[in-house]
């Protein structure tokens, strides 16, 4: 009958639900392991760039936050024009990076102490800073590998059953 078909249509809209929020769950966990390839990306085209050009950080940050590889980065954009108003370097970093929602906590220390390093001393220094922050980097990109790996699928399967369980409860 049509109360039925709409009690179906009920129910199997509750189990999409419960998937859309386990999908959802895993891509925050799979958002993560792409900031990291695009921080890794930004790290070693950064050392190239000074190696290179010896252009200024402030131009260097602003060519790389255009970039189709960074742009996932948004607070590379948002320091590039922070630096556009007038602000020195340290300035605007240690606040585009504090500000930014999609970084980890780890990931957030991990730029700001580079932040308070880069531009300190000479291109050696600098180059083996952003050394420094590549190898912090593949940890922190290893364990967000790795949860992604066992939560991500956990999350789906859990997001599925939690909606079929809600609809078996309201049967």
């Amino acid at each position: 009958t049509e109360g039925n078909m709409l009690k179906a249509a009920g129910l199997l809209c509750i189990v999409i639900c419960g998937a859309g929020l386990g999908t959802g769950a895993s891509a925050v966990l799979r958002k993560r392991i792409v900031i990291c390839r695009s921080l890794r990306y930004f790290l070693q085209e950064l050392g190239v760039m000074m190696r290179c050009t010896g252009d200024t950080l402030s131009s260097l940050i602003g060519g790389l936050a255009v970039s189709e590889s960074c742009m996932s980065l948004s607070f590379l954009r948002e320091a590039a024009a922070i630096m556009e108003r007038g602000e020195p370097f340290p300035i605007a970093w240690k606040r585009s990076v504090s500000i930014s929602s999609g970084l980890t906590s780890e990931m957030k220390d991990m730029l700001l102490s580079l932040g308070d390093s880069l531009g300190t001393s000479d291109l050696a220094g600098q180059l083996m800073t952003l050394d420094r922050a590549e190898h912090e980097l593949e940890v922190i990109y290893e364990k967000a590998l790795e949860q992604y790996r066992t939560k991500g699928k956990l999350y789906r399967c859990l997001g599925v059953l939690g909606g079929m369980s809600a609809a078996l409860l309201l049967c």
